[in-house]
This record gives structure tokens, C-alpha cells and sequence, in this order.
């Protein structure tokens, strides 16, 4: 989503929150919370589309890589601030927030995490090789025993499979370290997938309901319901979480919208 999508949004909350300021107060409150939100990511957005260092190879799209950062770890939980080479990309990520693709010359780029409002003791920062005309996925994990945080970096295949659809698992919950993700009541999809570790497959377009389970297990941990599957269309699916502590073991289902011809 652009700047100019989220600076629509936030003109939208605005007003609604301005209406219901003497009419309303709990609708006030829910409007004018989503205006902040939405001003703080139309600020950040704009303000990186007009750092030269993401305009810079703009007019040569060979060029160019594309990166998208999903909070993930749950040693640090809360919500933070992301920076490349020192300029912020995004402010109050929450924990299973994803940003949305950030396009970057080609080159190596240092990824910073601070707690959100803060900048005194980074959580993790760490390099990345962006190379041109790829697309990167990278997510915060947690790093065993020694509650360290690392970022993963997964490359991701956009090309489309024609009349179906490609999804891809990256599993990422550390206390349930082999996942099955099966169609309730039906096939096994994605079988013993370990921690960290990335799947692809393709599927009949449709709408399904999928189940998280411990690999090898029949008891479901997690079910998710009304999943769309279009056709020519590629999704990412996240395990992320935890099961037996807090926070709670969920998925994160973002359909993968950037194309690239290779």
C-alpha cells in the first residue's frame, strides 16, 4: 500500500472521528486512534519516497530488488521500529505486522530493529544483499535457548502458475519446531516442515479450511477457516507464535503482489 492509500485512509479517520467527536465518544476514540495509526505510516512512507537512497535507480528498474520485513519474534514481542541504513521504513510494527514490499537498488543494506519509540538499543541489526530483480521476504526469529533475536532472509518465487494457485509456508513458531498443515478432514498439504524452514506448492483454486498440527499428530492447534484461493495468484502463509505461552501460536495468511518477469 502506498503513501497515498494510507494518507487517503488517514483523511477518512479524520473526518469520521471529527463527526462523532460530540456525538459518540466510543466511535470517536476508535476513529481518531486509526487517524494516529494511519497518519504515523502515511509520514514514514512519504518520507522514505522522498529519501534519494529509495529513489536512487528508480528510472532503472533492472536495477532494482524489493524487500517486506514480518515481525516474528516472540523473545521481542512488542511492537518496534525498523530502519535501513538508518532511515526509518516503518514505525509501531506490531508482532505479526508485515510491511508491505519496499523497492531498494540492488546492494547490501543494514536492517536495524529498535522497541517502537525508541532508539537506544537496537533488538537485532543485521545485513541483507538485496539483488536486482528479486523480491525478499525477511522476518524476525527467535534464536534458541540464548533469547537472541536474527532476521531470516527467504527469496520468493513470484513467478505465477497459470489457472492455479502457489502458496508458500514459512514456519517460524519455535515451540512447535515440525508443523503438518492439512486440509480439515482432508490431505496432508505441506508435511513435516521444520523451524524456519520455507515449502511451495501449487492448489486448486478455491476456498479451504486448513489445519495447523505437530507433525506426524491428528490434533489441530490451530484451524483456519475461509482461506481463498484465486487463480494466478501466489500467498505466503506464516506459523508464528507459540503454543504453550504467550504470544499465542497464529498464522498470517498476505498474498505475494509483486511481480517480477526473470
Amino acid at each position: 500500500m502506498s503513501w497515498k492509500k494510507f494518507f487517503g485512509k488517514a483523511i477518512r479517520n479524520k473526518l469520521l472521528a471529527d463527526y462523532y467527536l460530540d456525538r459518540d465518544e466510543s466511535k470517536h476514540k476508535i476513529y481518531n486512534e486509526a487517524y494516529q495509526k494511519d497518519l504515523e505510516t502515511f509520514v514514514s512512507q512519504y518520507e522514505q519516497s522522498q529519501d534519494p537512497m529509495y529513489q536512487a535507480g528508480s528510472d532503472q528498474s533492472d536495477e532494482m530488488g524489493s524487500m517486506r520485513i514480518l515481525h516474528a519474534s516472540t523473545y521481542e514481542s512488542v511492537p518496534v521500529d525498523v530502519y535501513v541504513n538508518q532511515k526509518p521504513v516503518v514505525r509501531n510494527l506490531p508482532f505479526s505486522g508485515i510491511t508491505e514490499y519496499v523497492s531498494l537498488p540492488s546492494g547490501e543494506y543494514q536492517v536495524e530493529m529498535f522497541p517502537a519509540g525508541r532508539q537506544d538499543e537496537a533488538i537485532l541489526s543485521q545485513s541483507v544483499t538485496i539483488r536486482s530483480r528479486r523480491a525478499y521476504t525477511l522476518n524476525t526469529a527467535d534464536v534458541g535457548t540464548d533469547l537472541g533475536v536474527e532476521l531470516l532472509s527467504y527469496e520468493d518465487d513470484l513467478r505465477k502458475v497459470p489457472r492455479r494457485s502457489k502458496v508458500r509456508l514459512i514456519h517460524v513458531s519455535p515451540d512447535m519446531k515440525r508443523v503438518d498443515i492439512s486440509v480439515k478432514g482432508g490431505n496432508v498439504l505441506f508435511s513435516d516442515v521444520d523451524f524456519r524452514e520455507a515449502r511451495f506448492i501449487s492448489l486448486n483454486p478455491g476456498i479451504y479450511t486448513w489445519e495447523v498440527r505437530p507433525a506426524g499428530g491428528k490434533q489441530a492447534e490451530f484451524t483456519i477457516p475461509n482461506i481463498t484461493l484465486k487463480p494466478g495468484k501466489d500467498y505466503t502463509l506464516f506459523t508464528l507464535g507459540r503454543v504453550s505461552e504467550s504470544p499465542a501460536l497464529q498464522v498470517v495468511m498476505v498474498e505475494d503482489t509483486l511481480e517480477y518477469d526473470r
